[in-house]
C-alpha cells in the first residue's frame, strides 16, 4: 500500500476591499430594547454594502459589511422574508447581526412589515433605496471591510 504524502499549499490572501462610507445613522432594534449604528458605503464597482457599526443594549455582533446584492437574492425566492435568511452571510458567530441587519433594512424600506402579519416582512423598495444611495454626495471616509 503506498503511503500517503503530505503536500503544503499557499495559502490566498485576498484583500478586503475598501468601503467608501456614504452615510452613517442609527435605527431602532426590532424589539424595540436598543439602538443601532450602521453605515452605507459602497465598494469600487458601486456595488452596495451595509454593517451595523453600534449596539446601545446588551446583544453582541461583529460588524461586517455586507452587499446588497446578498442580500437580494437571499430574498428573490420568497414572498415572506425574516432575517433568519441573513445568517448564511455572515461569518462570524454572533445570532444578532442578522437581526440586527435587519432592523436596518426596515428602517432603510429595503423590508416592510406584511400587512397581514406585523412579525412577517415582505421586499420593500429596493430600487428606491439604491437610487438615494447613488444619489448621495461625496464619501465621508474609507473602511476597509471586514
Amino acid at each position: 500500500m503506498a503511503k500517503a504524502t503530505k503536500v503544503k499549499t499557499a495559502e490566498v490572501i485576498v484583500a478586503a476591499p475598501i468601503i467608501k462610507v456614504l452615510k452613517t445613522a442609527a435605527c431602532p432594534s426590532l424589539s424595540g430594547k436598543s439602538d443601532l449604528g450602521y453605515e452605507i458605503g459602497v465598494d469600487s464597482q458601486s456595488g452596495i454594502h451595509i454593517q451595523v457599526t453600534s449596539n446601545s443594549g446588551n446583544g453582541y455582533f461583529k460588524p461586517e459589511w455586507i452587499a446588497l446584492s446578498a442580500i437580494q437574492e437571499k430574498f428573490a425566492s420568497t414572498p415572506v422574508i425574516t432575517s433568519f435568511q441573513l445568517n448564511v452571510l455572515f461569518k462570524g458567530r454572533s445570532l444578532n447581526n442578522s437581526g440586527f441587519l435587519f432592523a436596518v433594512l426596515k428602517q432603510e424600506g429595503i423590508v416592510n412589515s406584511s400587512i397581514d402579519n406585523p412579525r412577517k416582512y415582505r421586499l420593500g423598495d429596493v430600487d428606491a433605496f439604491i437610487a438615494r444611495v447613488n444619489s448621495e454626495v461625496k464619501p465621508e471616509k474609507e473602511k476597509k471591510a471586514a
